[in-house]
């Protein structure tokens, strides 16, 4: 049985304002990584920063290597799936991307492809 229409009206999630929180200190972790860069934002890593910057950890790693091939990510797509993971892990206050933010960027991949410019 689904979800009763009732439960969907409680409003149990974050906040706009715990949310707008999270996001300012994303911002702000990704403004610190790059200070003297001459960038601010993961979106803005070249395809070298981002394999420099990004610490993945073993289950991450292993997700993003299943998913290039069973998924049979582009290069492009991998790399740009990597900088969606990186922004997670910063909102979630995480240094090291996993299995977790690869798995959520990945969900995400697949509306990026159509977006102008998907892969700021």
């Amino acid at each position: 049985r689904g979800v009763a229409y009732s439960d969907l009206e409680k409003n149990d999630g974050m906040s706009t304002k715990e949310m707008q929180e999270l996001v300012l200190c994303a911002r702000n972790r990704q403004i610190e990584r790059f200070r003297g860069s001459g960038i601010e934002l993961n979106s803005q890593m070249t395809d070298k920063m981002t394999g420099d910057l990004t610490r993945l950890d073993d289950e991450g790693r292993d997700m993003l290597k299943e998913a290039y091939v069973s998924l049979k990510l582009s290069p492009r797509t991998m790399v740009r799936t990597i900088k969606v993971a990186r922004t997670i892990a910063d909102i979630n206050g995480e240094e090291n991307v996993g299995a977790a933010e690869i798995g959520e960027a990945l969900q995400y991949s697949r509306y990026m492809t159509n977006v102008p410019n998907g892969d700021r």
